[in-house]
Order: C-alpha cells, then structure tokens, then sequence
C-alpha cells in the first residue's frame, strides 16, 4: 500500500478491539500518528489535549455516544481558525437520510468499512493536500504579518528622523522671523520656512497612504462642529493664497449642524488636500469652501478658477501617485496622492467623491459624508438687515459676502441708495470710502491685502481666511461690552506665568520649545532625558510636564507612569503632561493617553497647538 505524502495526526475511534487495533496498524504503517480511543467520550478528552489534530476517524455505530454524535459535539468545540479538524465517519450505511443528518451534524465524508482500504487512504490524501495548502497560507499568513510590522516599524523610524530634524527647522525659522530681519533676510527665511513645510506635506502624505494601504488607519466617531473644522482646513492656506494674489473663501448654509459625530481629524485633512491642491492649481480668481446639507448627507465642496481637467485627467487623478500630465509635476511639484487620499478617507467615513471640472474654467470637488447623530441648533446668523457693500462687485470677495448675507436674508446693494434712510451696516473693501458712513451706519472692513496692517480707525475687521464664522465674528464685535480695537492683537497668555518642565534629549528641539514657552510668558525648566525628568518631577511641582517620548534611559511613557504612581502613593493632584514626539501615528497617540499622558504634540510642533494647551490651564 503507497504511503500517504503528508504525516497527518489521527484520532481513531472503534469500540470494537480488533478492528481498532487494525486500522491503527494500517494507519500507521501509511506513516501517519494515531491516538486510538474505544469511546466517544475518551475522544472527546483526546481532542481537547490535542488542538493539533488533523483527522477524527470514527465509526458510526458506538454505545453511550455514536459517531454522528460525537462529530455534533466536536463541531461546538472551539478550535484555532487555523486548524479545521477533518471529520471521517466509517460506515456500513447507505441510507440517504442517514447519511444527510451525518453532514448536518459536521462530518466531511464517508469511508466505507471494507476490507479493502483503497478508499480510506484516498480519502486521507485529499485531508494531507489540504491540510498542507492550509499550512501554507498560515506560512504566508505570517509572512504578510511579519513584513507589515518591519513596514510599519521603518514608517515609525522614518517619521520619527524626519520630523526631529523638521522640528528644529521649522521652529527656529519661527523664531528667526520674530527677530530683526532686513528684507532679503525676511524674504530667505520665508523660502526655508516653505520649503520645509512643503517637504512635510510630502512626508505625511506618504506615511497617510502607506496607513490606509496597510489598513491601519481608523476613523472615530465624536462630537465635532462642521464649521470649525472648515475654518481650521482654511486657515493654514491664507499665506499662500494671499501670496498668489487669489481669494480663499469659506461659507456654510444656515442648516448646516453647530455640531455632529464624526472623525474631526480625518475630515480636516480631507478638507485641507482638496484645498491645498486647488491653491496649487490657482493663479487667479479665489478657491472657495461651501458646506451644505443635502438630505442625510453633509455635503463640503471645495471650488477653484484654476487650471481645470479634461475629462481623461479626471479618470486619472483619483489614482496613486498620478497626476494629470507629467507637466504639472515639473511645474507644481507634489507626490500625486492627495486626492487619492481624499478618497480613501472619505470612504472611510461612509461617504463619496465627486469631481467635476473642465480646461481653464476650473474645477469642484464635493466630499459626502453621511449625517450622523446631528444637533437641532443651527448656525450663529445675525438678523436680518439692510447692507452697503462698498467694494468692486465682480471680485471674488463681493460675489462671496454678497451670497452668505442674502442667505440670512440681508438685503445688498453695490451702490449708495440717494432715497431712504441710510443702510443699517456697511460692509467695505478697507481702499473704498467707508468713514463717511461711520455716523450712520456700522462698518465692518475686509482684511487689506496680506502685508498691509488693517485701518487704525476701523471699528471692526473680518479676520481672514474670509469665512461665514469670520464675518459673523465682526457683525457680532458691535454687540460685545469690548472690543479689541483692529490691528492690536489680543494677548497671548493671562497673568500668571506657568512653570513648564521640558524633558527632550534633542539640543535643538530643547530650544525651540524654550523660546515658544518664554514668549508664551512660562516659566522652563529642561531636562536632557527621562532619568532627570522623573527625578525633577519628584522634586519640584510644575504646571505642566512636556515630555518627549523617546528619550535616553526612561522614555516619556515611562515616567509618565512613574509620575502617575507617585502621585498616587502622596494623594497629589494630577499634573498634566503632554507628549512631545515624531511619532505621529494613530496608534503612538493611544499609547501615551493609556501611559497617563494628558495632550499629544507631533514634531514639528504647531505653536497654536501649544498655546491652546496652555491657555487651557490658565
């Protein structure tokens, strides 16, 4: 009899000596390893010893237990996914009923008894071919599994010494502009703070799709404000648009929710790729943000006057690392991935992509996402009035303005009206005339071009970037007890200054924390590692702990839990402490919240992150 390619192990259950002792013998001589039971019972006990079995081979008919049975009570036994246990049933039955409540109950297949083991042992090869084909996809399995986590470790590695570096870069630019530059000095320091910011985008676009294609990427799903969210997409684009001589809008329907549940984070990134590569695309006119409802959707349109797609470009700019013509990679640079990313986070998020657009007339882009858990309250509007506007009606600017005021009800004009009384607000370009007006009507002024500081004796000005949320700000600055008067900005941080301790093992990270921290008013201490942090934590109290994570001899998490120990052991207060890493994925987050860590800044700090933190705790 020819041996059986694959050494399978076999429990076999016969109540009847002779015919056990038999199989076994045939069994094992085809080089197979066999546990013989007499009982269904004993096999039960066999099987929950042996998690590695390949085969059950029992006979039909037993006393206590029969076959059908025992495979019923095998099949509601929990296994590993990784190793099915074949079920064989040997009979003398031909009984179709009989052999359809068999199936039922979980058995593979039949083995006839016979003399003649020809069947068995075919029956026993097609077990070993799959049980090897199984074996393989576990090797593979394994494979997958061990080549995603060196893929993920080296993204980790490569964020982490890029972003150190970025951070010293971007910081110290910062700081450099604060100081006394000339113009030729201002305007190098600008490019360094460009070029590294555009290498960031970049490196984080990269890192977002490697995420997504490895399937670690999650969405949440919280309280968020649509509209705050679009402000905050807006804002980083003010410079360059500004720069580009380009108006950049937002503006948000009056039904649109003040708040609903979804992923804040992943929405504003989708939000800033569409804006982002409409700026890119732009020469003139103005890139617009417009969220709407429709129906069970939020609908976030992002609309330029830009270049514009033919329609083969559109099939192709939703795919990695494409863009529309070799060309526009020469001239506007980028790694093609933000849109691709766009749609992947969208879908995500339940929602769709579409595009529309057509060469030279531009292009829209419209995100949907679906409405989930919305509140009942609806945007701030003010109520409805008359208003001059005292600006060039075909800018971008006016044709914006003019459409959120109607759609609160305001009634508009371009031109001073000679009959009736005088408009109750004048909305104005800061060029046009607008003091005249100041005894009759209340005036709120457009932001001058950038560079340009605001009129001294303006009584309100719309902060940019140009926003529904911006413009209802200036409307409602004439109801407020104060008024910061336009051009003076408002103070950083309140009286009392904040005893900070900083614990980074980077020289130049150290120090652009230190400054961002003493011009804030705080008071630093710095530590060069996690060995002194947790000591001076010990020692002296402070008002918050910036702790980077990776740190020589304890890292940040590990002094966090110190920290938490200690505070515990004394009955102390909580002392906040927020990380401070290159670490920027989702799950390095979660492992410092659940160290004890309170707030989470990635390298390159973000000095509006930071001054939030710290007007928090004042």
């Amino acid at each position: 009899m020819p041996h059986s390619s694959e050494s399978l192990k076999i429990v076999l259950v016969d109540d009847e000596p002779a015919a056990r002792a038999h199989l076994s013998a045939v069994l094992k001589g085809w080089g197979h390893q066999v546990l013989a039971c007499s009982t269904a019972l004993e096999a039960l006990g066999v099987l929950a010893g042996e998690p590695d079995a390949h085969v059950l081979l029992t006979d039909w008919l037993m006393p206590e237990l029969d076959g059908v049975e025992l495979c019923r009570l095998v099949r509601q036994a929990e296994r590993p996914s990784s190793a099915y246990l074949h079920v064989l049933l040997l009979t003398a039955r031909s009984d179709r009923e009989d052999l359809l409540s068999a199936l039922e109950a979980g058995a593979d297949a039949f083995v006839t008894k016979s003399s003649d083991s020809t069947e068995l042992l075919l029956q026993l090869k097609v077990v070993a071919r799959l049980v090897q084909g199984r074996r393989e996809l576990e090797l593979a399995r394994q494979a997958a599994e061990q080549a995603s986590r060196v893929k993920s470790e080296f993204l980790a590695n490569l964020s982490h010494e890029i972003r150190t570096p970025m951070h010293g870069v971007l910081g110290m630019v910062e700081h450099l502009q604060n100081t006394r530059l000339d113009t030729d000095q201002q305007e190098y320091a600008s490019l360094i703070q460009q070029s590294a910011q555009n290498l960031l985008v970049i490196l984080n676009d990269l890192l977002d799709f490697s995420k997504i294609e490895a399937g670690q990427l999650q969405v949440e799903s919280i309280p968020m404000s649509p509209a705050e969210v679009a402000g905050e997409a807006l804002a980083p684009f003010v410079v360059r648009a500004g720069e580009s001589g380009i108006a950049l809008l937002g503006s948000w329907e009056r039904d649109v929710p003040v708040t609903l549940h979804g992923d804040p984070s992943r929405f504003r990134q989708v939000l800033m790729n569409l804006i982002s590569n409409a700026v890119k695309f732009t020469s003139q006119g103005s890139v617009e943000l417009h969220l709407r409802v429709d129906g069970p959707q939020l609908v976030a349109a992002v609309s330029d006057t830009g270049v514009g797609l033919t329609p083969e470009q559109q099939e192709a700019v939703f795919q990695p690392f494409t863009q529309a013509h070799l060309s526009v990679q020469r001239i506007y640079g980028g790694t093609g991935l933000g849109l691709t990313i766009v749609q992947r986070l969208t879908e995500l998020m339940g929602g769709r992509v579409d595009l529309t657009s057509r060469p030279g007339e531009g292009t829209r882009v419209e995100v949907r996402v679906p409405l989930s858990h919305p509140s009942d309250e609806l945007q701030e509007c003010p109520a409805p009035a008359r208003c001059l506007l005292l600006m060039e009606p075909s800018l971008p600017e006016s044709v914006w303005a003019r459409s959120v005021l109607e759609g609160w009800g305001w009634s508009c004009s371009f031109a001073p009206s000679s009959e009736g009384p005088p408009p109750e607000w004048v909305l104005a370009d800061p060029a046009a005339a607008w003091q005249p007006w100041q005894a009759r009507s209340r005036v709120v002024v457009l932001p001058p071009p950038l560079g340009l500081e605001p009129p001294a004796a303006a009584p309100a000005v719309v902060a940019r970037p140009l926003t529904t949320s911006s413009l209802v700000q200036a409307l409602g600055s004439y109801s407020k007890d104060e008024v910061v008067p336009a051009g003076e900005p408002a103070p950083e941080h309140g009286e009392r200054p904040l005893d900070v301790l900083v614990a980074e093992d980077n020289p130049i990270g150290r120090t652009v924390v230190r400054l961002l921290l003493e011009k804030a008013g705080c008071q630093v201490t710095l530590v060069g590692n996690g060995t002194e942090a947790a000591e001076t934590l010990r020692r002296h109290s402070f008002d918050l702990a910036l702790l980077d994570v990776q740190m020589p001899g304890k890292d940040g998490k590990e002094v966090t839990r110190e920290l938490r120990s200690l505070e515990q052991q004394r009955g102390a207060g909580r002392l906040p402490v927020a990380a401070l890493t290159a670490q920027a994925f989702d799950s390095d987050r979660e492992a410092c919240l659940a160290a004890g860590m309170d707030f989470f800044l990635t390298k390159p700090l973000r000095r509006e992150e930071l001054l939030q933190i710290l007007d928090s705790l004042r």
